[in-house]
């Protein structure tokens, strides 16, 4: 088959050809589904016959579906048509790297921008158990959004894999030992003698191409083949400052232990070489500082052992260089993994930094455990061991008391607080969407109740809260992150913009309990802390200090860099750090995170493909015809629409007032939504879908949400603002007349979750009535005129309800055709069942688990296409899971 423009493979158009190669054309194409651009590599027939070549080309297809990073390039398809087998992958615009060496090395800073990034894909490719094996300048693109590692075809499943051999085939024609494979003058030495390779193989050939990026020439010459690979055997490259003078001794020293001969020299993995990548400049580091890393504290030699020999390891550094007459200290590092069988995850409402007690000596965070709670964890700095506190499952933004001894945390809509040793839990005050909180020596708690509101303070025993500072509307849509400094009167906090595209207005200030206006600081877009006198704050993911002159309220000096490449959440204006006048600095690499993307999963778990571009996403809701998916995105949380044929998006709300929860109309052309007022009331709107007309409240004041729209449009379920009833109730509210609302299921249990059938003949909710959440479905019968509406709580006259879980569910969905409903199990697995309600009585089939979305979808974070076969699901990036770095010596002027 000729492969010319305008031809077709399946549903894609070949637009022209890109590039060819031993292993195949690639081709730029056109998705006519999906209305994408695509690259297409095709395999052709006359290397299909050579049984090496194809099972390469079916390795490569299998080792990038399991890989999912925004540095690798996303596998979309593979097909096979008249005899041609190919691969359908994102197209990623710009030149590789082997063309842009071409016109000389890359300056330092960008060489090692480009290095970081690919180092961290290998990172995630090495932890699914994937080495590459052919690592070089052209299987690197060089991208808009960063560098792209392309080209697993050799990639090869190690021993610590999770692909087994069913699943990658049989390694035994492409790794047996003898077999030479890779691109020679980036291969490491045991690959050269056809030896066992491992991760280490690709840290080999990385460091071959971050030396090649810092001199413009390879690190191995040679005029033939052979003489390349006895330099590779026999020599030792020089240090590429000697090849370009502005090259740092420190940089030095990464690429040469990338390129030592004997693999346990090396750096043993990614990760190791991705932090020294990314915190080599920073103040202090030296030769010396990069020996000195201290081993992580998940694998210390004894409890209080690491710390102290971390500590023992920069003071003998200090010492040397004090005895040289050099200032300045080496920065000794470590990292804090997450407990066994949990995960970090600090982004959006996933639980928030982590936080240092005032004396440095304990550490509170939030974790996702192995069941998919999301658990509040404390643990001392000097031991391994981290300890759930029992009562703060669901904890978030934990902040500590003065003495130590407390953590105060939102949960469940409200303020609370719990004694780390003894565990009890006492609520303080409402709450609803909790952004940050502070405790001063005088036993006050400043803190956001919410995401539209200003700092209030209450009583840390609990009482009725006081505003303290007030929100300028006109520029500003909250205050936020709130930190009390020693005097226990004044305050930092951060202005968060209207607008937020409008990152520049957000600002740092301060201001004092005793009154007078609050006064700007700086500009930033995340949270300020102070210790020490200085102020902390971070910009363009640097973490920065500077003198607070608290007598003048201003900052005094210039800025210094403390740490580099610090995860920051833009969607919730807050960075990844904690500090203390006691201890370390401790937090997360990973520039900007917080980003997740609207992924499509088939029923057994198998990525297909995504939707829009990264963000933060809420509240998934694909349209009943199945064209367009409306989800709340950003914080404050606007309303967008995307079209799942192009993902292309458009924001149909434009008011910070936190819009959320988008429920169709029957027909796909409106949405009814859930809002905020501007006096903190809630409300049900309706908009149209195209966002052409402006809202209009239907209900204001005593509901919280709208959760479903019956197919014939009449009605409403919502849930009442009533805050007696805590867990919520179902009620429905006519569209007509949404003032004659009247209760569904309201009894002295939870009830929320709450939708129709496709029929409309049944409503299906949860409970928590049984001691645990459960899915239920009950018959709905539409009022007549003249009766009065009565509780199903209360009225034994209603007709049976049904049970859809066992053991657990939340978060139910419906199938277009009414045979089947969705939920998600206790443990975060995608459960169906197979349903019938065309008749009087109800009729359910046992649950069975389809697969267990990564992480545990919240929020109404996923739903399923019209027919069932595929689920749209918020996935978050790998950065949110990285492991904390700790830093014993921070420079923060101690």
């Amino acid at each position: 088959m000729a492969i010319a423009p305008g031809s077709r493979l399946g549903p894609y158009e070949i637009i022209d050809r890109v590039a060819a190669g031993g292993m195949g054309e690639v081709f730029k194409a056109r998705d006519t589904r999906l209305n994408r651009t695509v690259a297409i590599k095709i395999l052709p027939p006359d290397v299909a016959e050579d049984p090496l070549a194809r099972e390469r080309f079916e390795r490569e297809a299998r080792a990038i579906a399991g890989l999912t990073h925004p540095h690798i390039c996303t596998l979309h398809d593979v097909g096979r048509q008249d005899g041609l087998d190919y691969l359908v992958l994102e197209f990623v615009e710009g030149d590789t790297l082997e063309d842009r060496l071409v016109r000389g090395a890359l300056p330092v800073a960008e060489a090692l921008k480009v290095a970081a990034q690919i180092a961290d894909a290998l990172d995630r490719a090495h932890r699914a158990g994937v080495v590459h094996r052919d690592l070089k300048p052209a299987n690197i693109m060089l991208a808009r959004s960063g560098a792209k590692l392309l080209d697993f075809g050799i990639a090869k499943a190690h021993a610590a894999s999770p692909f087994s051999e069913s699943t990658v085939g049989d390694t035994r024609t492409l790794t047996q030992l003898g077999t030479m494979l890779g691109t020679a003058p980036y291969m490491a030495p045991e690959q050269l003698e056809g030896g066992e390779v491992d991760a280490r193989t690709d840290i080999f050939a990385l460091g071959g191409v971050l030396f090649e990026m810092l001199t413009g020439r390879r690190a191995f010459e040679g005029n033939t083949h052979a003489s390349v690979i006895a330099a590779i055997l026999y020599s030792t490259p020089p240090a590429p400052s000697t090849l370009q003078p502005l090259v740092p001794p420190a940089v030095d020293h990464i690429v040469a232990r990338c390129l030592t001969r004997e693999p346990d020299n090396r750096w043993q993995t990614a990760r190791d070489l991705l932090l020294e990548l990314r915190t080599h400049a920073d103040p202090g580091t030296t030769r010396s500082a990069v020996a000195a890393t201290a081993q992580p504290f998940s694998r210390p030699r004894g409890t209080v052992g690491a710390l102290i020999t971390a500590l023992v390891i920069a003071l003998v550094a200090v010492g040397a260089l004090l005895l040289r007459g050099v200032p300045a200290a080496p920065i000794v590092r470590a990292t804090i993994a997450a407990p066994p069988g949990a995960r970090f995850n600090f982004s959006g409402d996933f639980g928030g930094p982590p936080a240092q007690s005032p004396d440095g000596r304990r550490l509170a965070f939030v974790a996702t455990d192995g069941s998919g709670r999301r658990r509040l964890w404390v643990r001392p700095l000097d031991t391994v061991e981290a300890r759930a506190i029992p009562g703060a499952d669901d904890a978030t933004f934990p902040f500590w008391s003065p003495d130590g001894r407390a953590v105060g945390f939102f949960m469940g809509g409200k303020l609370k607080r719990v004694d780390v040793d003894e565990g009890a839990v006492l609520t303080l005050c409402d709450a609803p969407s909790g952004r940050g909180g502070t405790w001063s020596a005088g036993n006050v708690i400043l803190f956001t109740p919410s995401v539209r509101d200003g700092i209030y303070q209450v009583s840390a025993s609990g009482g009725e809260p006081q505003a303290v500072t007030r929100v300028d509307r006109a520029r500003h849509a909250s205050h936020r992150w709130p930190e009390v400094l020693p005097d226990g009167r004044s305050f930092v906090y951060l202005a968060v913009p209207r607008d937020a595209a409008q990152r520049d207005e957000s600002a740092i200030f301060i201001a004092s309990l005793d009154g007078g206006a609050p006064e700007p600081l700086v500009r930033s877009g995340t949270q300020a802390s102070v210790v020490d006198g200085e102020l902390l704050y971070v910009r363009d993911s640097t973490l920065v200090r500077q003198r607070l002159d608290r007598s003048r309220r201003k900052l005094a000096g210039e800025p210094t860099v403390v740490a580099q490449d610090v995860q920051h959440d833009p969607t919730i204006w807050r960075a990844v750090f904690s500090v203390s006048a006691g201890g370390p600095l401790v937090y997360q690499s990973g520039g900007e995170g917080g980003r997740s993307v609207l992924a499509w999963f088939d029923r057994a778990g198998r990525r297909l493909g995504s939707v829009g571009e990264p963000g933060i996403y809420f509240d998934i809701n694909i349209s009943p015809d199945g064209a367009r998916v409306a989800v709340n995105r950003d914080d404050p949380a606007d309303i967008w629409v995307y079209e799942l044929a192009r993902g292309t998006g458009s924001r149909v709300t434009f008011d910070p007032r936190n819009e959320s929860l988008p429920i169709w109309s029957p027909d796909s052309t409106q949405l009814i939504f859930s809002a905020v007022t501007e006096d903190n009331r809630g409300m049900v709107a309706l908009a149209r879908a195209d966002g052409a007309v402006s809202p209009t409240g239907l209900l204001v004041g005593d509901v919280a949400e709208a959760t479903g729209w019956s197919p014939d449009g009449r009605f409403v379920l919502v849930k009442p603002a009533d805050k007696r009833s805590a867990g919520g109730d179902v009620w429905v509210m006519p569209v007509a007349d949404p003032a004659a609302r009247f209760a569904f299921v309201a009894t002295s249990f939870a009830e929320y979750h709450a939708q129709f059938s496709p029929d409309g003949r049944w409503v299906s909710y949860v409970s928590n009535e049984s001691g645990r959440d459960e899915v239920y479905v009950t018959a709905f019968s539409p009022p007549r005129p003249g009766d009065a509406p009565k509780s199903l709580g209360h009225d034994p006259a209603r007709p049976g309800r049904w049970q859809i879980s066992t053991g657990g569910g939340v978060l139910p969905r419906w199938r277009r055709d009414g045979l089947e409903m969705y939920y998600l199990g206790p443990d975060g697995a995608l459960m169906a069942a197979a349903i019938d309600g065309r008749g009087t009585r109800f009729v359910v089939s046992q649950a069975q688990p389809l697969f267990k979305p990564d992480p545990k979808p919240v929020g109404w974070l996923y739903d399923a296409a019209p027919d069932g076969e595929r689920f749209l699901v918020d996935t978050l990036g790998d950065a949110a899971e990285a492991p904390l770095v700790l830093v014993l010596n921070a420079p923060l002027g101690r």
